[in-house]
């Protein structure tokens, strides 16, 4: 018989606002097929797990805990958007996270070497701390769509306490992803 598995991520939660609704609104609007994010489902990916079979969970979380241990709560600064690869091909939207002491890097290169002596493969890109707020299908077109990415380019969207690492399962639907949290680590 299979392992029971779900598809996990470790992240930290990013609260919505008016200003990051309105960005995800002009997104929505644009000549571009584009998923965007639930505003209640912004996040910082720290480490995508995949498959993750629920026999380690325990151990998951336990190294959670371990990389957690001694930090404490701090702010990072949303602000700011850009896209990934490239602009000449837009595949993702972000909204930036900037943080001046790095502990979200930190804590991402801790979770990911704990994740590693786990069995989960290795990230093969550096970390960048950004929220995902659309997955783009097609830009039918591309000047005006930049236009609203260039448009929230310097945006200040808002401060935000870090203050728990989450263990999350996504679900897919043909809605978008369901997301719960398997478990909430708190930061000190």
């Amino acid at each position: 018989m299979a392992e029971e598995v779900f598809r996990g991520f470790i992240a930290a939660k990013i609260d919505s606002n008016k200003k990051i609704e309105s960005f995800i609104g002009e997104l929505n609007s644009s000549e571009a097929k584009i998923k965007t994010v639930e505003p209640n489902n912004l996040h910082i990916t720290l480490k995508f797990l995949g498959d993750t079979p629920v026999s380690k969970q325990d151990d998951i979380v336990s190294a959670i805990r371990d990389v957690c241990d001694g930090i404490s709560s701090f702010d990072v600064s949303v602000e700011g958007v850009g896209v990934f690869p490239k602009r000449e091909y837009v595949k993702v939207v972000w909204v930036g996270v900037d943080e001046e002491e790095k502990k979200l890097e930190q804590i991402a290169l801790s979770i990911e070497t704990q994740m590693r002596s786990l069995g989960f493969d290795s990230e093969n890109r550096k970390f960048r701390s950004h929220v995902t707020v659309g997955r783009v299908k097609f830009v039918k077109d591309k000047r005006s769509f930049l236009r609203v990415i260039d448009s929230f380019s310097d945006v200040f969207f808002c401060n935000q306490r870090i203050s728990h690492i989450l263990l999350m399962k996504s679900t897919l639907t043909p809605n978008g992803p369901v997301y719960e949290i398997v478990e909430k680590i708190p930061l000190k």
